[in-house]
């Protein structure tokens, strides 16, 4: 009676640790690929607010208003752009250092 009530808290013991410790695994494994698709997203990102910019500018040439949203959209692409180059800068910057370290 007692090994049963061992192995079933062991049991339940092990389910609540496979699902954390897999979904870690699984954000290593697939972290260069999800750093790719960040990267090609920010890129994307990039294009659509050139091919945005362009009529705005023209608009604002001949002297038209700009809709509010517009602008904010324009200003929150540009923080997110700014944000997402340093982020991949300090990325680089870790794993130079990652190599450098001593294995403990």
């Amino acid at each position: 009676m007692a090994v049963g009530a061992v192995i079933s808290i062991v049991a339940k013991l092990g389910e609540c640790l496979v699902a954390p410790i897999g979904r870690q695994l699984g954000y290593l494994l697939c972290f260069n690929g999800n750093m790719e698709d960040f990267r090609e997203k920010v890129e994307n990102l990039k294009t659509e607010r050139a091919a945005v910019q362009l009529p705005v500018d023209a608009a604002e040439r001949n002297g038209e208003d700009i809709l509010p949203n517009v602008q904010a959209w324009l200003t929150s692409v540009e923080e997110i752009t700014e944000e997402s180059t340093n982020f991949f800068d300090e990325l680089q910057q870790n794993k130079r250092c990652a190599l450098l370290r001593p294995l403990s």
